[in-house]
């Protein structure tokens, strides 16, 4: 399929909030590690597990508390794996010199930031942060939907998102495409407070309010893994003349 970019002037106001564990050691920030849907992923623990320390594994989402992967018990090979992580994907490799984390037959839904650690004698230490990244194929047909509403005065922004190719772990952007200027300009746009997000089991759906929209061409951007993937374009309030054509179908945005 051929991608049609248009020359486009981006102003990425983009602020990222980073979610930090409390720990008695010093603050660490995460890596990266990519892997395809399907493969398998191997995460290195940066902290030395002694002899007489109990590890352990987490996940952690964006905005939500982090979840026990596993544990390991002092002098043992062996762990207990907790809730969603029973499932056999979840592999620990222990050794004196070694703590690592090994996730078999990957899920988008496996995205997300990992910390080891370690607890000795009432003692907590972290390890760095691992971020996850699975990168899948992506169709236009799998790409986010945007749709505007308008009930009074209020307009509601909602990004549909498609849990199964995108998981949970991702950043939504507003866009406006002005019209009508020698250069198009796509800026980013705020709503009232903060959006709202519901996920069920298959989809989530962004939502956020404004008082007013002005003229032009709308989308949401889902950010993920270093990537902007941008929705279907919807007119608001537009009159006339606009022949040309674009098909925004993915941006790539490098940190």
């Amino acid at each position: 399929m051929t991608r049609t970019i248009c020359p486009l002037d981006f102003v990425f106001w983009i602020i990222y909030s980073a979610d930090f564990i409390s720990a008695e050691s010093s603050q660490k920030l995460s890596h990266l590690v990519t892997a395809q849907v399907g493969g398998s992923a191997l995460l290195q623990c940066s902290v030395f597990q002694s002899p007489s320390s109990e590890g352990f594994w987490l996940k952690q989402l964006h905005g939500k508390a982090p979840q026990y992967i596993l544990k390991a018990p002092p002098n043992s090979e062996r762990a207990t794996f907790y809730n969603d992580f029973k499932d056999g994907r979840y592999l620990m490799e222990k050794t004196r010199d070694v703590f690592n984390l090994e996730i078999k037959r990957l899920k988008p839904t496996d995205m997300g930031t990992y910390y080891c650690g370690k607890i000795r004698h009432n003692h907590i230490e972290f390890g760095e942060g691992i971020e996850l990244c699975v990168n899948g194929s992506i169709s236009k047909e799998s790409l986010p939907i945007f749709k505007v509403t308008e009930e009074g005065r209020i307009v509601t922004l909602s990004c549909i998102i498609n849990q199964d190719i995108y998981g949970e772990e991702f950043r939504v952007l507003w866009f406006r495409q002005s019209l009508g200027e020698s250069s198009q300009k796509i800026t980013t746009i705020s709503g009232n407070g903060t959006m709202k997000r519901d996920c069920g089991s298959t989809e989530c759906i962004v939502k956020s309010s404004l008082n007013y929209l002005a003229a032009g061409k709308y989308y949401c951007g889902v950010v993920m893994c270093g990537r902007v993937f941008i929705s279907n374009e919807t007119n608001w309030n537009f009159t006339g003349n606009y022949n040309k054509k674009c098909i925004l179908n993915e941006l790539i945005w490098r940190r």
